[in-house]
């Protein structure tokens, strides 16, 4: 079994024969002068009787003898937590992520190819906490089929927009809908629409068109 010890680099435990650390390649520090052991031979008579039990205590067995088998105690170090190539703990001071609103795209399916003009795309916000959140409509995206739709960024993006969406009331669901579905599926088939905010998917809806 390979001794371990500490990573300066990484706090991480690694084997005290690696010259480097093999998660941050770290030098490993040079490893300290040995300990002079101390023998009733090596020592006066009067020092021996004082230091008495931690003598007996420390002192290894004499050749020829038997040791008895101890328990060894192992003093903890606050930057080993985890075993070998375990990266350390994570702090418990991280600030916890702000609440975000929840999002869908409400669509019938299928769609009738001559119901598009007069059908809305409704896009829907809804606030789950106990405090205002901003929505950032403007910076929504819709990608049709993996292409990103200009005509949604015109309609939603820059179109006129009710106070609500500024900041959406505690325990609260907004609502906007814009007649568009001509320009996002322009022929029949099969349209995969998804909602994204600063480049994070938060809605979609997979959508049918039919003769």
């Amino acid at each position: 079994m390979h001794a371990l010890t500490l990573c300066e680099g990484c706090s991480r435990h690694v084997r005290e024969s690696d010259p480097r650390c093999p998660f941050c390649d770290a030098p490993r520090a040079a490893s300290p002068s040995p300990v002079l052991e101390l023998t009733p031979r090596s020592l006066p008579r009067a020092l021996i009787a004082t230091l008495g039990v931690t003598l007996s205590v420390g002192a290894g067995p004499r050749p020829g003898t038997t040791a008895t088998p101890q328990t060894p105690r192992v003093e903890p170090h606050p930057g080993i937590a985890a075993p070998y190539g375990a990266p350390p703990p994570p702090p418990t001071d991280a600030a916890p992520a702000p609440p975000q609103l929840s999002w869908r795209i409400t669509l019938s399916d299928p769609i009738a190819m001559a119901a598009r003009a007069h059908t809305p795309l409704l896009i829907v916000a809804q606030n789950h906490f106990d405090r205002p959140i901003e929505a950032h409509r403007e910076r929504l995206t819709l990608r049709v089929n993996g292409a990103e739709s200009a005509a949604f960024a015109l309609s939603f993006g820059n179109g006129v927009m009710g106070p609500e969406w500024q900041a959406v009331p505690p325990r609260s669901t907004v609502r906007d809908a814009r007649n568009m579905l001509e320009a996002l599926m322009p022929t029949p088939g099969e349209y995969m629409l998804e909602l994204f905010l600063d480049g994070r998917r938060v809605a979609a809806r997979r959508v049918s068109v039919v003769p």
